[in-house]
């Protein structure tokens, strides 16, 4: 992992290596996250867009890890993680019918931190407006259910695909590059004790290993599901 600071210079952005150093000047760590080497952490920084009131920003993002991610298997209690959030500036955002933020935007400001995935919490819009996710930046609308930002990390993090079908992946989804989603035989995991094989994982062509989850349906289940979270815990068991 190499730390950078992404600098703009007119219409040019300047990239230099940066430390832990200089880089926490400009953040705060969240109540309970203990600073530990990036190399060995999984480093969350969390972005506010619409936040008229820190306080309030500081407040939904202390909910969110306390109450939802770090109360949820496979995190539960989990010090995988340094957690930082920046409340003095925000990203360039915009909401239309969805909220599309400035990826350079966002990463500008999130290299002030540490940073591995990137959380924006945005508020004050229409709770018609969905959370997405891309890459490493989850965009998350505080009028949903705060179980949206674990279904949202369960892409980001996990690599997980939606286990709700939408006729959005008909054209284009294949399930061999989603590791809870298989053919009718679910052999990917058969022979896991537990799991399921029932139709519909993003199209109604592939299954998934259980009936509700966190990725089908956050109103319904608080929980990835057994196979979930096992592919989950692989990728946590990268860091220490």
């Amino acid at each position: 992992k190499l730390n950078i600071r992404l600098t703009t210079i007119e219409d040019d952005t300047l990239i230099e290596a940066s430390n832990i150093e200089e880089k926490t000047q400009d953040c705060t760590i969240i109540p309970g996250s203990s600073v530990g080497d990036p190399d060995e952490k999984i480093d969350l920084v969390f972005l506010k867009y619409g936040y008229d009131d820190n306080s309030l920003f500081a407040s939904d993002v202390n909910d969110y890890v306390t109450n939802y991610l770090l109360q949820t298997e496979p995190f539960l209690n989990s010090s995988k993680f340094n957690i930082w959030m920046i409340d003095n500036k925000e990203p360039d955002c915009s909401v239309t019918s969805y909220v599309f933020c400035n990826s350079l935007s966002v990463n500008e400001l999130a290299s002030n931190c540490p940073n591995d995935y990137i959380f924006v919490l945005v508020n004050g819009v229409r709770s018609s407006i969905r959370s997405s996710s891309i890459s490493n930046m989850v965009k998350v609308n505080t009028k949903d259910n705060k179980l949206v930002l674990l279904h949202e990390f369960g892409h980001s993090f996990g690599g997980l695909a939606d286990e709700y079908t939408d006729k959005y992946y008909d054209d284009w989804f294949d399930a061999k590059n989603y590791p809870n989603c298989d053919k009718s035989e679910c052999k990917s995991w058969s022979d896991i004790d537990g799991t399921e094989c029932i139709k519909g994982c993003s199209t109604n062509e592939f299954y998934r290993s259980i009936d509700v989850s966190i990725m089908r349906n956050y109103d319904k289940s608080n929980s990835y599901g057994l196979l979930n979270d096992m592919l989950i815990k692989e990728k946590l068991e990268e860091y220490e």
